[in-house]
């Protein structure tokens, strides 16, 4: 080669790396955690009959439609939880978070952002609860799956899948 063109090619392959295009990326502004949240919303009156159930596991995938200033255009389940109150409550945090995500580096022509949260709350195992482990790990391994290919409505290009959320409470003590 000569050195014309090998100094051709190094500018081509430094240009083109300057301008390709950066990772869409989202970071959540929020100092209440969904942690937090869940501690405050079981500590009121509303949220006693939750309390005093057996210990359990639970386990719920929300599909956050957002726009490119943060704020919640559609929240949909793609994972339910068995018991409703505790959809009601991941739901309505998510809610709450209306306009505290940041998106940066949002690919041209993208108005709109899906961001799949797993969940995953639960209170220490009891004696008598023999899968507990089992369950945990089966809810955990569906999370890990997630893919926007095997979500509805995730298109790779303006779907983030963020990582599990583990909470763990403590039951109430009778």
């Amino acid at each position: 080669m000569k050195r014309k063109e090998v100094l051709f090619l190094l500018m081509f392959l430094l240009t083109n790396t300057c301008f390709s295009q950066k990772e869409l990326k989202i970071e959540f502004q929020d100092e209440m955690s969904l942690a937090k949240y869940m501690v405050v919303q079981l500590g009121r009156e509303e949220a006693k009959p939750l309390k005093k159930r057996l210990p359990y596991i639970h386990s719920a995938t929300l599909n956050l439609t957002i726009d490119l200033k943060g704020k919640i255009l559609q929240v949909d389940f793609v994972e339910r939880a068995e018991e409703e109150d505790f959809n009601q409550l991941f739901e309505r945090w998510v809610r709450s978070t209306s306009g505290k995500w940041k998106v940066t580096d949002a690919p041209g022509g993208v108005e709109t952002l899906n961001i799949i949260i797993p969940f995953l709350q639960k209170t220490p195992p009891y004696a008598g609860y023999k899968d507990w482990t089992d369950l945990i790990e089966k809810f955990q391994n569906y999370h890990t799956s997630l893919s926007p290919d095997n979500i509805e409505n995730c298109e790779a290009s303006s779907c983030i899948i963020v990582h599990e959320i583990v909470n763990v409470m403590y039951p109430a003590v009778r």
